[in-house]
């Protein structure tokens, strides 16, 4: 044993390794560089502190003034607490401070890069690395604070002795909150602090799947050939909906408003409270979408725009009980839309048309069908039996368009009663004969007597005519006599007063009479041909003022000679025939003198060789102040005869000059103007205009 001492003080009884230098003691060290050393060569025990009564405390401490670092245990049977745990078999560090003016702080750590490691049992249960990371069950954490365990599913619980638990996670500038409050579960991003941009997004496979904006809109997403399940155990249709969407506004008081919820076990319902509304059409969001589709609160289906495009094969929209509706609750129509086209349309008046979208022309018509190429009704029944149309009263029918199969018939009732019949031979019958013999004519009736026909009438050589009879006698037989026939060739034959029969009427000299409305039978005009060679002749109109017989008395008017052209009052000479009238347009154009013409215009009439002429037109100068202004173009020649020449003509506008001289070039389509010299004052009269009128012989 050795012992070294330095300094005042005194050592005694002191086993080997102890060492005093310069006020450090050193033990197991001759060389301590602290004030205390202690250096152990073998075995764990390096310092023991022991208290021999296992009632009291062992204590290692550490002070600086009155704060102090504590390294302890309690004895076994020690009472009381500390941090909250029991003092039997507690071992701790802390710090005390005794001063309010000296607060202490503990500081556990390492200054090298070595980690601080917790251990349990001989266990390593959590560590702190040298970046930093807390790692829980795991010796290399992956991130600040990584929890692991082999077997356990709950990894990490937070619980706090009020009524809710809380976890803040902060970046720099926005908060968010994680929170447990009397069972309800809330992540509030950002904390209250209102920023105004706040998003939450939920993640998977690093692609966003759900996001919920601080305006409250949330953006679902899923993966190609994905769906979202929302799953109940069970349920029952008569006392809930089972698994679904709600929706509600806390403003309206009321837990659900509308949602969609699996209805039966294989059915899918949506809810409301008032109506269903679908709409579309959208161009960046919904805000600008529009409604398309409603069901109201009373289930009806109501489109509001936009059309139902049924696709695929055959569909049919029936009713199971009830009645199908289909129509408009305003002033619009209902149409049936085929190959793209409308083929049906009823308007807001009840008004049907098919193949059209118009009724027509003719009022109150209730039934219009149409189409650019034929149109037509088909009504088909049995071999045995009839279709028809009917025609009704509030009372009964009154008419009817039948046509029976059996004995192939058609017959047509008015009031109740047929009043005409074809039968299957095409014979006709009109009339108030109930027994309907056919006719090979056909016959208008009258009501007590008399009857006039229309007959086919045989000229032999398979050549057939039509004759119109009529029955003058006012007599109870029906025994009409013809008076006008259309025979095989085209010719109109009218019976001539007078004249029992058709036969003998020469067709050159039928006459055509106008009856006065009183009954007489006063001429009041006639026209017959005139016959001159074969059945050629002119085409005389003549009158007469005076009653009598229908053959005296008459005064030639006009006449349409055969040769052509008209003449007038019994004049027959083909050289005084009016046989040229015509109108039309003409442009003028300047033959000389004119510059600069513009927005010519010009209109003529022609009768005979008289031809009148209008013009007008814009020129900007005259070349010569001397020279005649001339323009052609006329619609005719000027007669050779310049028949035109030293004509004074008014109502032609020359600038300030009202009268010019005016003559034609014979043979050609010029005339000339002069009044003075020259004709304005001038030879650049700036924009001028010339218009006029003229007449003038044509060769």
């Amino acid at each position: 044993m050795s012992v070294s001492i330095s300094g005042a003080g005194s050592i005694s009884g002191l086993d080997q390794g102890f060492n005093v230098t310069s006020g450090n003691l050193g033990i197991g060290t001759d060389n301590p560089d602290a004030t205390l050393k202690v250096n152990v060569a073998s075995g764990n025990n390096g310092v023991v502190v022991q208290n021999t009564s296992t009632a009291n405390i062992a204590l290692l401490g550490a002070r600086n003034g009155d704060a102090t670092v504590q390294i302890g245990q309690w004895g076994s049977t020690a009472s009381g607490s500390t941090f909250g745990l029991s003092n039997a078999d507690l071992s701790f560090i802390y710090t005390t401070s005794y001063s309010t003016t000296h607060p202490s702080a503990l500081a556990l750590g390492t200054v090298s890069n070595k980690p601080i490691v917790f251990a349990t049992n001989n266990t390593e249960r959590l560590r702190i690395d040298s970046s930093g990371q807390l790692g829980i069950g795991i010796a290399s954490p992956g991130a600040m604070l990584h929890a692991y365990h082999a077997t356990t599913n709950t990894i990490a619980q937070f619980q706090s002795g009020d009524a809710g638990a809380g976890i803040l996670l902060k970046d720099n500038t926005h908060y968010t909150r994680l929170e447990s409050t009397n069972g309800t579960f809330k992540i509030d991003v950002d904390a209250g602090q209102q920023i105004g941009s706040e998003v939450m997004s939920f993640q998977m496979s690093g692609s966003e799947r759900l996001r919920i904006t601080s305006g409250g809109q949330s953006k679902f997403t899923v993966g190609t050939n994905k769906y979202v399940k929302i799953y109940a155990a069970s349920h029952n249709d008569e006392a809930d909906l089972g698994a679904g969407i709600a929706f509600s506004r806390p403003s309206d008081g009321a837990d659900m408003l509308s949602g969609m919820f699996a209805h039966s076990n294989t059915g899918l319902g949506i809810a409301a409270r008032d109506h269903i509304t679908f709409l579309t059409g959208g161009t960046s969001n919904v805000s600008d979408t529009e409604e398309r589709l409603r069901i109201d609160s009373s289930g009806n289906l109501l489109l509001k725009t936009g059309e139902i495009d049924i696709q695929g094969g055959n569909k049919t929209v029936k009713t199971s009980a009830g009645f199908l509706q289909l129509g408009t609750s305003g002033s619009h129509h209902t149409s049936i839309i085929t190959a793209g086209s409308e083929r049906l349309r009823v308007d807001s008046s009840g008004r049907l048309m098919v193949g059209t979208t118009s009724p027509g022309p003719t009022a109150g018509k209730q039934l219009t069908i149409a189409d650019s190429a034929n149109a037509g009704i088909t009504i088909r029944s049995g071999t045995n039996a009839a279709g028809a149309i009917l025609f009704e009263d509030d009372t009964a029918d009154r008419g009817e368009i039948q046509y029976s199969h059996n004995g192939d018939y058609m017959r047509f009732k008015t009031a109740g009663t047929e009043r005409m019949r074809i039968d299957s031979s095409g014979n006709v019958n009109i009339g108030s004969n109930a027994s309907f013999n056919p006719f090979t004519y056909l016959r208008f009736g009258a009501s007590q007597y008399g009857a006039a026909d229309i007959r086919p009438t045989d000229e032999g050589s398979h050549k057939v005519g039509l004759s119109f009879y009529t029955d003058g006698t006012q007599d109870t037989t029906i025994n009409p006599t013809e008076a006008m026939r259309l025979d095989s060739s085209g010719h109109l034959q009218i019976r001539r007063e007078g004249v029992a029969s058709m036969s003998g009427v020469d067709t050159r000299h039928t006459r055509y009479v106008i009856r006065q409305t009183n009954g007489q039978e006063a001429i009041l005009g006639s026209v017959f041909a005139q016959g001159k060679s074969g059945w050629g002749g002119d085409l005389v109109f003549a009158s007469k003022s005076a009653t009598g017989s229908p053959s005296t008395g008459l005064t030639e008017r006009m006449r349409l000679l055969a040769g052509g052209g008209i003449t007038f009052n019994g004049d027959t000479a083909a050289a005084n025939a009016l046989d040229d009238y015509e109108e039309g347009s003409w442009t003028p154009a300047s033959h000389n003198n004119f510059n600069n013409i513009s927005s010519p215009e010009g209109r003529y009439i022609k009768v005979g060789k008289l031809v009148t002429v209008n013009f007008q037109f814009n020129y900007g100068s005259l070349n010569s102040a001397t020279a005649a202004s001339g323009i052609d173009g006329l619609p005719y020649s000027v007669a050779n005869d310049n028949s035109l020449t030293g004509v004074e003509a008014t109502g032609i506008g020359f600038g300030t000059n009202k009268v010019v001289v005016i003559w034609g070039e014979g043979g050609a389509d010029i005339i000339y103007f002069k009044v003075g010299s020259p004709l304005n004052g001038s030879t650049s009269s700036g924009a001028d205009f010339f218009r006029g009128s003229l007449t003038y012989l044509t060769d």
